[in-house]
């Protein structure tokens, strides 16, 4: 289990590996991204994934998001230049947040787009603020994964949208080979469990959402997820050094070393990476 400190910790040191392998100063992403048939470079498929997530999430100008794990802000500028909609961006770490507050300052965006510190499964929020809440590759790190949706659904408005990106489980049970490998690819990039697909939309319909839809996007990550893997090889021999030389926590090589085992998996479809959708249903009374 990771503690929210844990959780920032490990997104601060790791910056670093995100900005020297995943184009983070010009595509401002943490994630896989999205390849279709008119994707046509690294930097494209990670933009991507905004484009499907806001289409699918019915968003236009003036809507109220919540982008919850917003990272340095790339969704939420994104959406807030492209849909001129209200975006509110919330991340553990502190760093993150004062980056895409200068971001958004930088491409004069603060006035649709602003940030804080805070833990999307306790928001400060009112109830019914938000038309969307929108998540990519950040509930995985929730430990239980009910407490997103349950604070997710309370700031919906009613007809309001949940749309996110991320990671499932595949089989329903796992043996203990493939458990130790899931496990080893979790604990290097702070997630404390992947929940089963199967498990999550039957929380969410419990919950409330209606008209729930998942898409299996796998293979429209599967480029990045090969490309992560090729550089995994050259990065641990860089991470090692650098830990030999200035005697560093071993966080970075465990990073590292999630770029082996997150493929690895992959191809053992031990996983997959699915877009997940729900409505807050207006209730009657």
């Amino acid at each position: 289990m990771f503690t929210n400190e844990e959780i920032a910790t490990y997104y601060d040191r790791c910056e670093v590996h995100y900005r020297q392998h995943w184009n983070l100063d010009q595509s401002l992403s943490l994630h896989y991204g999205y390849w279709d048939e008119q994707t046509s470079s690294f930097h494209e498929a990670l933009v991507n994934i905004n484009h499907v997530l806001a289409n699918w999430g019915g968003i236009v100008p003036n809507s109220q998001v919540l982008d919850a794990g917003c990272g340095i802000g790339g969704s939420s500028l994104f959406l807030a230049s492209n849909y001129q909609c209200q975006v509110t961006g919330i991340s553990l770490s502190a760093k993150q947040v004062a980056t895409a507050t200068d971001l958004a300052t930088s491409r004069q965006l603060s006035h649709l787009a602003h940030f804080q510190q805070s833990d999307f499964t306790q928001t400060p929020f009112a109830d019914n603020s938000f038309d969307c809440v929108w998540a990519i590759e950040s509930v995985c790190h929730a430990p239980r994964k009910v407490d997103f949706l349950r604070e997710a659904f309370r700031v919906l408005k009613p007809g309001g949208r949940l749309v996110m990106a991320d990671f499932f489980q595949q089989p329903s049970q796992l043996n203990e080979e493939e458990q130790t490998l899931m496990n080893q690819w979790a604990y290097g990039w702070a997630v404390p469990s992947f929940e089963r697909l199967d498990r999550f939309v039957e929380t969410m319909c419990e919950l409330g959402f209606g008209q729930v839809d998942t898409r299996n996007a796998t293979q429209n990550i599967m480029p990045s997820a090969r490309r992560l893997y090729i550089r995994f090889f050259p990065g641990w021999v860089i991470a090692k050094l650098y830990q030999l030389l200035f005697r560093a926590s071993d966080i970075g090589i465990k990073n590292v070393w999630t770029a082996y085992y997150q493929y690895v998996t992959l191809k053992k479809e031990l996983w997959g990476y699915y877009l997940v959708q729900g409505i807050k249903e207006m209730r009657e009374g």
